[in-house]
């Protein structure tokens, strides 16, 4: 199989896609860590640092962050929104073609096996 048709868009791969773009979790990038008056030298809150995020149900996220519904968000740099779309868009849609390749080569094999055993 050449890569042309290994990544050609079909009717399985898309909606599959589309399943795993709304399901798989999306990153969240500089969510703030905040620290109690401890951490802060008495202040009551501040920031302490910084994590990344894993948010549930990663579509959803990145179709409403788009109309600005997530300020957290806000803050990313540009190398975190490309990670965030590479992740969110490139990633679903390879697993994607993995998994219908896959599916194909086991249907495949039973096929053959099938019409072996008649002859």
């Amino acid at each position: 199989m050449n890569w042309k048709k290994f990544f050609k868009p079909t009717k399985g791969k898309i909606l599959l896609f589309v399943i795993l773009f709304i399901m798989l979790p999306a990153p969240i990038f500089k969510v703030p860590i905040w620290g109690g008056p401890e951490e802060c030298n008495g202040a009551i809150t501040c920031t302490i640092g910084y994590k990344t995020f894993w948010f549930p149900l990663g579509g959803f996220l990145f179709i409403s962050s788009l109309f600005g519904a997530f300020p957290i968000m806000s803050d990313m740099t540009l190398i975190d929104e490309i990670l965030r779309f590479l992740y969110l868009i490139v990633v679903p849609y390879i697993l994607s073609c993995i998994t219908i390749f896959i599916y194909k080569k086991i249907k495949n094999k039973k096929f053959n096996k099938k019409s072996k055993t008649k002859k």
